[in-house]
């Protein structure tokens, strides 16, 4: 795959992230009615100023990631790319697990509901996004990959 591929494909990422962070902004905010209840867009008890500059902030590597891989530059050194898989394909299955527990509690697979009813496992759209993240991270190592092999 060609530099802009892994760009574009990544900067599709960082946009789906953005309309996640924006419709979070408008619910707190100016709750309108065709979108999910403010509740519904977080699902730990981090305080909502403290998660907005961390989103803005992933924000804005999406933008340094997208433009350096449309110049064809590195993003890091090979050495990091095994470690961060490893971690991403633990991020990656910890996320699945908790969007699939919450689905299935939701539908009352699970039965008695004390354990799925923390917020963590009851708010689809954290978990989702978190995928969207991963999958992120994913294209990252590949795009770095690909320029190591090739400048090897």
């Amino acid at each position: 795959m060609r530099n802009e591929r892994y760009a574009a494909l990544t900067a599709a990422l960082g946009i789906a992230f953005l309309v996640r962070v924006v419709g979070h902004v408008i619910q707190r905010w100016a709750p309108v009615g065709f979108l999910p209840d403010e509740e519904r867009w977080q699902g730990s008890g981090l305080w909502y100023p403290a998660l907005l500059v961390l989103q803005i902030a992933i924000l804005l590597l999406f933008v340094v990631v997208v433009t350096r891989m449309n110049r064809g530059l590195n993003l890091l050194g090979p050495r990091w790319i095994k470690p961060i898989f490893a971690l991403n394909v633990l991020y990656f299955a910890i996320m699945g697990i908790r969007l699939l527990v919450g689905v299935l509690a939701d539908v009352g697979v699970l039965g008695d509901d004390s354990f799925t009813s923390a917020n963590w496992f009851s708010t689809p759209i954290p978990p989702i996004f978190h995928l969207v993240l991963s999958a992120g991270v994913m294209l990252i190592l590949m795009y770095q990959r690909r320029l190591t092999e090739e400048s090897a």
